[in-house]
């Protein structure tokens, strides 16, 4: 079932990319269904990475920001359609969807064994949190424990229902995090990439930063601790340090006076991936999710709140 409605979404997109951008494609290549739609386009000698999104997930503040950036930082581009426009309606089983297109960057995956690319890594992510400076910053508070505390919230109503020893761990979580000192702070608040774990960068010439679609106004060290997350995750800190040698070439990172914040952002971070695992699971009606992965989760989280100051 869920194949034929794949099939004639993909026969619906062919239509309206030639309508909307004066072609039809040679091939449409799914590479991602969850959480949006993502295709490889490919047209002659040019190819190109399609996403469907829903209306509710248009964000056109941050495709200007895009826009800004892309003046001084490589990042792949987006095509305007035939109206002029980045956005464009796609209608499938009475459904008002959106896609875009942007060009596709050859290249590969960062490979961490040369040490090199996580020094680029964090040289390059400085870079663009200096141009976004120069774009728009706001002033305003920031408050990590409650965003954490609405995630785990969230966890906990998916939990409830699917194991229950589960959701009795992570209620423990929830009154660690509950007795935790909120420390509420005010910042400026730039756009940021939103999700630069160490992927979501393609390697060719350089290193490109791609998958946009977690940028948002928010405190830039949680682009340098979702970095850091994923280096504890992996157990490679001497990634961290090599990450923050670079960045360190174009901004300052005072990591012992920042130590808590970016602890609880790294918090933040995985929680944001568990959840992510779990409705996934949930919508294709498959357990993935394993005793042992929650496990894991669970004392990753409370070894990070412990070393809270």
């Amino acid at each position: 079932m869920l194949l034929k409605i794949i099939k004639r979404l993909e026969l619906q997109l062919i239509k309206t990319l030639y309508t909307k951008y004066g072609f039809y494609p040679e091939s449409i290549i799914l590479i991602k269904s969850y959480p949006n739609f993502v295709y490889k386009v490919n047209y002659k000698n040019s190819k190109f990475i399609l996403k469907i999104l829903k209306k509710d997930q248009i964000n056109i503040e941050r495709m200007n920001f895009i826009e800004f950036i892309q003046k001084s930082i490589e990042i792949p581009g987006n095509i305007l359609n035939i109206n002029n426009k980045i956005y464009s309606e796609l209608y499938f089983d009475g459904d008002e969807l959106f896609f875009y297109l942007q060009h596709h960057i050859n290249g590969t995956d960062i490979n961490y064994e040369n040490n090199n690319n996580a020094i680029t890594y964090g040289r390059e992510l400085a870079l663009i949190h200096l141009n976004s400076r120069s774009y728009k910053t706001i002033y305003a508070e920031v408050d990590i424990l409650k965003e954490c505390i609405k995630e785990l919230k969230d966890i906990l109503d998916i939990l409830r229902n699917i194991n229950e020893k589960a959701y009795d761990s992570f209620r423990s979580i929830l009154f660690l995090l509950k007795e935790k000192k909120e420390e509420i702070y005010y910042e400026n608040l730039i756009f940021i990439h939103g999700d630069t774990h160490g992927g979501n960068a393609i390697l060719a010439k350089k290193i490109y930063f791609i998958d946009w679609d977690e940028s948002k106004l928010y405190d830039s060290y949680y682009d340098i601790s979702c970095f850091y997350w994923m280096c504890i995750t992996l157990d490679k800190i001497n990634l961290w340090n090599l990450f923050c040698s670079g960045y360190q070439e174009n901004y300052p990172i005072n990591y012992i006076q920042n130590k808590n914040k970016i602890l609880k952002m790294s918090i933040l971070k995985d929680l944001k991936v568990f959840k992510y695992y779990l409705e996934y699971s949930q919508m294709i009606g498959i357990d993935l999710i394993k005793d042992i992965y929650i496990k894991k989760r669970y004392n990753f989280i409370k070894n990070l709140i412990n070393q809270i100051i």
